[in-house]
């Protein structure tokens, strides 16, 4: 044996020298002319090949130009299968049978273990391809290796005789090759190189899944409820569920209407996205102007991508494009749940509208007329117009000097209305103030509300779609009380609806009271005396319906005389002066009484005072400076007096006049009072039985006391005075008379 492998050994030697200076394809040069020349020939095949000129067929299976191993489901790969004549004989007919794997479709229909022929003629040292196209199984969803295999199983020669392949056996059994393992020294052989058997040869391809997938949600720290003019953010969150890297992964949001995009609604991701692996990123909005309520649907999708190749492969579930309107999308799911198309997806938020409007007004029963000390109070109301419910709403207040909260709310303190309060509903608080009950002037007082605080159910403060809460009032539009801007809710006339004034007139209510007459003269009984009473207005608003009452002095009463219309109440009379009495006008009153007998001499005071009044609102209003009453006791009085000078209560005053008592006859057994002055006549009897002569001395016996009155005569005449005098109270005339 070994002298056999010697002699082998040396033919080899002899027949490298022999073919390489001339090559002639006849034995292939990659063979003979190998670096590497082997020191030993294997087997009885090796050596017919060297030595004999014949029948000798190689084939191979690989890759079409342009096509990688890497195959994706549903995609187009093709193979190219090579024939090569190793051999000296013409081959004709030469027939490949294909093993084809589950995952491969033959897009000409060859089945498993089915044919292709190489008609021919292929020459000695000739090759010829067929390229055979595959479709990659489309429901494949995993990743996966797929192997075809090709084998000559039969060839003709010129003559239709099938020679025997000098190295290979050709048949349709791919079990009984040596070597034609893939991606092995054996893979794409034909020179038998490493026991392959050259006539079969595999080739591979590896089922890679691309397949993304995208998820659309809103970002950290956002609600599905919206306003206008509100920034959100929306999450796209892209995930890798296939075998390969993506790259340049390209996403487009489509925009809804509503929002207005912040930068671009393109993103690209650059990547390498690795399989099993996702990446977040924002796309930010500003929700525009509205001023409904509406749902707002927001869709983002790939619209295209590589793989770490550089190829489009096709998305497993899914198609890439720009079109929003082809995929049927359900909310998050990325798992293609319910017929989604899950490179796609939609987040539906909800635009609201947040509107809060407000107004001050006089609360009910109130008018805007007001009085130092009075108390005055005012309605705050909360309009919700918009679509969600407030809570927790501050309004502050503009407290004018002047007024003074009951409940001690401060110039530009706050009231709360705790709420809720809901789409369409009001809330109302009522506040008291008190009327600087100092004040002497009349002016305008304003008070202001604004809503300066609130929030929605979620705790949230969102933007007021008509108005800017806060505790400005020099920064809103309109808001100008008694104007068409005053107490709107609607934002009428470019009034800020958030923001409202109402005002009250600061006026005074001030009636003084004078009392004269014109009589000199001093007065006796049964004589009428004209007193003239005076109201002067010296407030600011009209008075109405003033009653007076006149408190009469003793042995005073009404005149028949009279007809001013005054009331007799005993001691009293009334009268009202319905008016108007105007600002700084005046109305005056007469009233007529008569002296009354047994009146006694000296000063009698009259006195008047206003007991009620009206303003033109027929309101009883306080007066300035005085108390209006019927008691003629407690008022300090200076007579004439209408400006309170000297403590002086100016709705009272009085007029003294003087009472004489006219001299009269001296009547038997009458009592006069102190101070009476008598004429003696003649005749006059001083008693029953005696007579006081004229020029006698009269004694009076006064009440206690018996004094010689002085008398005084007038002569040669026949009446003379006596004027009592002494002891005071009333006395008695008594005769007792002396002759002289």
């Amino acid at each position: 044996m070994l002298k056999l492998n010697s002699v082998l050994l040396s033919l080899s030697v002899v027949l490298v020298h022999f073919f390489c200076p001339s090559w002639n394809a006849t034995i292939p040069q990659q063979d003979l002319c190998a670096t590497n020349i082997p020191t030993e020939l294997n087997s009885e095949k090796e050596i017919a090949k060297i030595t004999s000129n014949g029948f000798d067929l190689a084939s191979t299976i690989t890759l079409a130009s342009g096509e990688d191993d890497r195959v994706y489901p549903g995609e187009t790969v093709s193979f190219d299968i090579t024939v090569y004549n190793q051999g000296t004989i013409t081959a004709e007919n030469i027939e490949i049978t294909l093993m084809i794997p589950s995952g491969l479709s033959s897009v000409a229909g060859i089945a498993n273990l089915g044919t292709i022929t190489f008609v021919g003629p292929l020459a000695a040292g000739a090759s010829e391809v067929q390229t055979l196209d595959f479709t990659v199984d489309s429901n494949l969803t995993n990743s996966s290796e797929l192997i075809i295999r090709e084998e000559i199983s039969s060839a003709e020669d010129t003559t239709g005789a099938n020679p025997t392949d000098m190295d290979s056996t050709p048949d349709a059994d791919f079990t009984n090759d040596p070597g034609g393992i893939v991606d092995s020294p054996t893979d794409d052989t034909i020179n038998n190189e490493n026991g392959d058997e050259d006539d079969s040869d595999p080739e591979n391809v590896f089922v890679e899944i691309f397949d993304l997938a995208l998820r659309l949600s809103l970002a950290a720290g956002e609600d599905d409820r919206v306003y206008p003019g509100e920034t959100i953010k929306f999450d796209v969150e892209v995930f890798n569920q296939g075998t390969v890297s993506a790259e340049d992964i390209v996403i487009q949001d489509y925009v809804p209407a509503g929002l207005s995009i912040i930068g671009s609604n393109i993103h690209t991701i650059t990547g390498p996205l690795a399989p099993g692996a996702s990446y977040t990123f924002i796309f930010e909005f500003t929700v525009d102007a509205a001023s409904n309520s509406a749902s707002i649907v927001n869709r983002a999708e790939i619209t295209s991508y590589i793989d770490d190749l550089g190829n489009q492969a096709p998305d497993i579930d899914s198609t890439a494009d720009t079109d929003p309107a082809n995929d049927v999308t359900v909310n998050d799911t990325i798992e293609n749940i319910g017929g989604d198309e899950d490179d796609s997806d939609v987040e539906e938020i909800d635009v609201e509208i947040f509107d809060l409007a407000s107004n001050i007004t006089l609360a009910p029963g109130e008018d805007d007329r007001v009085y130092p000390g009075e108390t005055v109070s005012f309605k705050v109301t909360l309009f919700n117009q918009g679509t969600v419910t407030a809570e927790d709403m501050k309004v502050n207040l503009m407290i004018p000097a002047g007024l003074t909260s009951q409940t001690g709310i401060p110039n530009l303190g706050t009231i709360s209305f705790a709420g809720p309060l809901a789409p369409g509903s009001m809330l109302m608080q009522t506040l008291d103030f008190t009327v600087d009950p100092g004040a002497t002037t009349a002016t305008e007082l304003i008070v202001k509300e604004e809503i300066s605080d609130y929030i929605d159910e979620f705790g949230d403060m969102p933007a007021d779609i008509d108005s800017t809460p806060d505790a400005d009032f020099a920064n809103d539009i309109g808001g100008v009380v008694d104007s068409n801007t005053d107490d709107t809710v609607n934002n009428e006339h470019g009034d800020e609806d958030d923001s409202d004034p109402e005002n009250v007139f600061l006026e005074i209510f001030d009636l003084a009271l004078t009392k004269t007459t014109t009589n000199i003269n001093p007065l006796s009984p049964g004589d009428d005396l004209t007193f003239t009473i005076t109201i002067f207005n010296q407030g600011t608003v009209w008075a109405e319906s003033v009653e007076v009452v006149d408190y009469l002095p003793n042995f005073f009463t009404l005149s028949n005389a009279d007809t001013n219309g005054w009331t007799s109440n005993g001691s009293t009379l009334n009268k009202t002066i319905f008016g108007p009495i105007f600002p700084g006008t005046s109305s005056s009153i007469d009233v007529v009484l008569t002296v009354q007998s047994g009146i006694a001499a000296g000063p009698a005071v009259n006195a008047a005072e206003i007991v009620n009044a009206m303003d033109d609102f027929g309101k009883n209003t306080d007066d300035l400076d005085s108390t209006p009453d019927m008691d003629s006791t407690n008022d300090i009085v200076v007579d004439n007096e209408i400006n309170n000078l000297s403590n002086d209560e100016d709705d009272h005053d009085i007029e003294t006049v003087d009472v004489e008592i006219c001299p009269s006859d001296i009547v038997e057994n009458t009592t006069y009072p102190n101070g009476t002055i008598l004429v003696l006549e003649s005749s006059t009897f001083i008693s029953s039985t005696s007579i006081v002569e004229p020029g006698a001395d009269v004694i009076y016996d006064g009440a206690n006391c018996v004094e010689l009155l002085s008398g005084f005569e007038t002569q040669n005449s026949s009446v003379f005075e006596i004027v009592i005098e002494g002891c005071g109270g009333a006395v008695t005339l008594k005769q007792e008379a002396e002759e002289n």
